[in-house]
């Protein structure tokens, strides 16, 4: 319905994760949580459509290389997972769970 919309309309549509703009403003959150604590050496995020993970990897490896980030996902939303199990591109057949921000059903390459 958005992307429709905004071609009618002629507005620009800004996908929630298949953007690199986006990504890299998501990886702020990271600058964030290592101003309050800076010797964190575990991030856990939330895996939908993988750009925040993504952000969220980008800046902390930059700033420590060794830290190591953990992807969670819903069970009923498992593109991602499946997708880096795999290690190409799955998308899932169905997606039913609760947690609609990470409600995604397909992988997509620039967060792969």
């Amino acid at each position: 319905f958005a992307t429709s919309y905004a071609k009618e309309n002629n507005l620009s549509f800004i996908h929630p994760f298949e953007d690199e703009f986006v990504m890299a403003g998501q990886g702020t959150l990271m600058l964030e949580m290592l101003d309050e604590i800076s010797d964190l050496d575990m991030i856990i995020a939330p895996v939908g459509g993988g750009g925040l993970i993504s952000g969220i990897a980008s800046a902390a490896k930059q700033i420590n290389p060794n830290i190591k980030i953990i992807g969670v996902g819903a069970k009923g939303a498992p593109a991602m997972y499946e997708s880096f199990h795999a290690k190409k591109i799955k998308n899932a057949k169905s997606v039913r769970t609760i947690a609609d921000g990470i409600a995604v059903r397909d992988a997509n390459p620039i967060n792969f």
